[in-house]
């Protein structure tokens, strides 16, 4: 028998280990406006590819297009802490 880790818990709050997994927690929250900062984002596909670099969203925010990531070391969007940059298609 196989198992899989998907999230763990750290002090309280829960990080999630499994890649996919935060994306699909992060996705749903963005689309309903409840991360904190970030209620006027819009999603415009997941897994984007700016340059060289693979990132997990491009959103669009008051006209503007980004990419979105979560950094690196963390799992979490319990953390909502993000990395951005402007995104042209």
């Amino acid at each position: 028998m196989t198992h899989t880790v998907m999230a763990v818990e750290k002090e309280g709050a829960p990080v999630l280990l499994h890649t996919d997994m935060a994306n699909d927690v992060a996705e749903f929250l963005l689309r309903r406006r409840l991360i904190p900062g970030w209620e006027d984002a819009e999603i415009v596909r997941r897994e984007v590819v700016f340059r060289e670099s693979r990132f997990d969203f491009a959103l669009r925010r008051d006209g503007k297009e980004m990419v979105l990531d979560r950094y690196p070391y963390l799992s979490s969007m319990a953390a909502r802490k993000f990395e951005c940059s402007k995104f042209k298609t």
